[in-house]
């Protein structure tokens, strides 16, 4: 996997994310409404990282590799501290390299169910945003984050197929499939 295209391709991501946001908290800040641009890209990170570990467990071995190239990305959130707050558990990052695959499948099922308002909450805001603005944030950010979940599958040389048919389904793909449909009046 080349890291350096990886990266570049999940900054313009988070860049058009950031971009959006900073400019709707303008825009609030000019009705005297409050809105925080950290929070709407905080958002948008935990669902990646999820996305990674649920990528990641699809071959049934989450390797060091891909927590490592996880963990990388972290500006704004981190998925393992959420969850650890949502689940009162000490888990840590490093827990889940080589992890029996029972106790990730029981990990991402405990959070997924804390991760349903906040996947609402941006899915509407972002389309909501990407509507009333110039540009098409919702293409950038789709396309990024795209090449990102198809670079992230084969960070530890090891493209499996479970992983890459486990792309479509992960939880920042819907997300980016609900965003579009209500942008196209769906």
């Amino acid at each position: 996997m080349d890291n350096e295209k990886f990266m570049a391709d999940y900054a313009r991501a988070l860049q058009e994310t950031e971009r959006l946001g900073k400019t709707f908290e303008s825009k609030m800040k000019t009705l005297d409404k409050k809105f925080s641009a950290e929070y709407f890209v905080w958002m948008l990170e935990n669902l990646l990282q999820y996305s990674f570990i649920e990528l990641a467990k699809a071959d049934k071995n989450v390797s060091l590799a891909e927590v490592v190239l996880s963990k990388r990305i972290i500006k704004y959130a981190d998925i393992v501290s959420l969850g650890n707050i949502f689940l009162n558990e000490k888990y840590d990052w490093a827990d889940f390299v080589n992890a029996d695959p029972a106790f990730v499948e029981e990990w991402l099922e405990k959070v997924d169910k804390y991760l349903d308002p906040m996947q609402y909450t941006f899915v509407s805001q972002f389309a909501t945003f990407d509507f009333n603005m110039e540009g098409d944030s919702f293409a950038e950010v789709s396309k990024g984050l795209n090449a990102v979940l198809n670079a992230f599958v084969n960070v530890d040389d090891n493209e499996s197929e479970e992983e890459k048919s486990a792309v479509t389904g992960c939880r920042i793909m819907v997300t980016m499939r609900e965003i579009g449909k209500l942008l196209n009046g769906r």
